[in-house]
């Protein structure tokens, strides 16, 4: 089956804000490894709901980093839909969140069906994980990026 390769362009001072902190981060990556504390690691899981017929299909995507960081922000960016399927919109942010906890954010999106079928969506969860303190805020100076891909199979009909 086909697919549907997403190109995103970033656009305004937003992404370029979201840019040059990416790459502050960067650089203080390594100093971060020479560190006591180690690379934190970001778990993410994609689901699409199954759908009788064409239409609106539901996607959920949920980011968790361990215990002892706090996700300070993060994002999903559509990167491939089947050829069945577009995207309402190819970046989920703040707007999309169904659920948030210091470790944890859950967003909700959808994809529009155009006929029935199957086929494999992919995405990219990017985030910032920064330490947590003693009182479960984050440490600005500890932070992190942190990005995984996830998929999820849509499934459009019998």
């Amino acid at each position: 089956m086909a697919r549907r390769s997403l190109h995103l362009r970033p656009a305004g001072t937003a992404a370029l804000a979201i840019a040059a902190a990416f790459a502050l981060l960067a650089g203080g990556r390594a100093a971060a490894q020479e560190g006591a504390s180690p690379e934190p690691q970001l778990r993410a899981a994609m689901a699409c709901d199954r759908v009788a017929e064409p239409g609106r299909v539901r996607c959920t995507v949920e980011a968790r980093v361990p215990d002892t960081r706090v996700l300070v922000w993060a994002d999903v960016v559509v990167l491939e839909v089947p050829d069945l399927a577009s995207p309402l919109k190819a970046r989920i942010g703040g707007e999309s969140v169904t659920a948030r906890q210091p470790g944890a954010i859950t967003w909700a999106f959808a994809l529009v069906a155009r006929r029935a079928g199957k086929g494999e969506a992919r995405a990219r969860v990017r985030g910032v994980a920064c330490e947590r303190t003693a009182d479960g805020g984050a440490s600005p100076e500890r932070c992190v990026p942190v990005s995984v891909e996830v998929r999820a199979e849509v499934v459009v009909g019998g």
